[in-house]
């Protein structure tokens, strides 16, 4: 009878935990990825399974305001439902997938970070390339794995594994920037581009299912070369000043006017002061300068839409802390210095050594004939 009873005592209370909390196994998790668009803005997605209650599931922005979204895709499986709702957003900046069940009382949530980037990248064939992608988080990437694929070819361009760089479809040619993977940068660069290297490319992050997409465009060699006013930038950097560092780009003899834009390793358009513009004939020259703060790659791009040309120059951008030039010198002058202190105490030795050797022969040569003087 006691047995029954205990039995009967777990039965009640078993269930009264589950009338009193619910049972959670059917609680909202949003999980959400990211799409970039190549025409501008990007496709953000929120999966929701296994829920029960059904849920009601939105996107909202950084101000918790509700963003407008398709219409979601519901389906059910054994009283369990299976939500998917996508929406398009055209600023950079934090959203938010939020699933409410108000019958338990219970709501959460997924945020992600969107970063957009510009057009299509624009070269002539033979030139470099450089496909921009990053998380826009500045997240150390050196040990995470991303991929860069062509679409519908489905051609591997580039791998990089935990340390493990490869490139199967384009061997020798893509390079990384090695140096600014600590701060999530994942642009590759293409060299010698060919007309058949043309189309979309995906940068995909599996670990956080995080997807960018770009499109690179490939111009006949010779349409250039027969232009005589197609923009060649050539950059400078001048000695910092306060720990930053004045950039300069020079376009001369372009035809059509280009646009002229610095940019960053993430490939976003950095702030310049307002271009400097002549003209001689039919043909421009451009000086646009910036001055920047940080270590890193640096492009000046001059873009010609009239001809279908894109050429870029690059330039490494490395800052010392303040006072490491006087650091440096006192460095220098104390290592000086000290051969200085060094060659004196060296010839001194050397000078007195000199003089003993002498002293020693001397004192030698006395004996020895004092020796000789003596009678047998």
């Amino acid at each position: 009878m006691e047995l029954l009873s205990l039995l009967f005592m777990s039965s009640c209370f078993l269930t009264l935990s589950r009338l009193t909390f619910g049972d959670q196994s059917g609680a909202a998790e949003p999980y959400v990825t990211s799409h970039d668009q190549i025409n501008g803005g990007v496709l953000l997605q929120c999966d929701v399974k296994n829920a029960n209650p059904k849920p009601t599931v939105e996107w909202r922005d950084s101000n918790n305001q509700i963003i407008h979204s398709e219409e979601p895709q519901v389906s059910k499986q054994g009283g369990r439902f299976y939500i998917t709702l996508k929406a398009t957003v055209e600023k950079n900046g934090r959203y938010r997938c939020v699933a409410t069940q108000e019958k338990i009382h219970h709501q959460a949530q997924k945020e992600i970070h969107v970063h957009i980037y510009g057009g299509p990248v624009i070269v002539k064939d033979g030139a470099d390339a450089i496909l921009p992608c990053s998380l826009g988080t500045n997240e150390n990437i050196e040990y995470v794995r991303f991929e860069w694929t062509k679409e519908r070819t489905e051609k591997q361009v580039y791998i990089h594994d935990t340390g493990a760089d490869y490139s199967p479809a384009l061997p020798g040619r893509v390079s990384h920037f090695k140096d600014d993977l600590k701060n999530g940068n994942a642009s590759i660069k293409i060299n010698n581009v060919q007309l058949e290297d043309g189309g979309n490319y995906t940068c995909s992050f599996p670990t956080s299912g995080k997807t960018f997409r770009i499109e690179l465009v490939v111009g006949p060699v010779l349409k250039v070369r027969n232009n005589p006013g197609a923009a060649e930038p050539y950059v400078t950097s001048h000695d910092q000043i306060n720990g930053v560092v004045l950039l300069q780009c020079d376009v001369k003899n372009a035809n059509p006017k280009p646009t002229v834009e610095w940019r960053d390793s993430n490939n976003q358009i950095i702030h310049s002061e307002e271009p400097q513009v002549s003209k001689q004939g039919d043909h421009v020259h451009i000086t646009l300068k910036a001055t920047v703060k940080k270590n890193g790659h640096y492009r000046c791009v001059a873009t010609q839409e009239e001809i279908k040309h894109q050429t870029q120059k690059e330039i490494h951008v490395h800052i010392y802390e303040p006072n490491t030039r006087w650091k440096i010198v006192a460095v220098v002058a104390i290592v000086l210095a000290v051969a200085v202190v060094v060659g004196i105490l060296v010839r001194r030795y050397f000078k007195n050594k000199k003089k003993t050797n002498k002293k020693e022969c001397s004192a030698q040569e006395l004996k020895l004939n004092a020796d000789q003087s003596e009678p047998v």
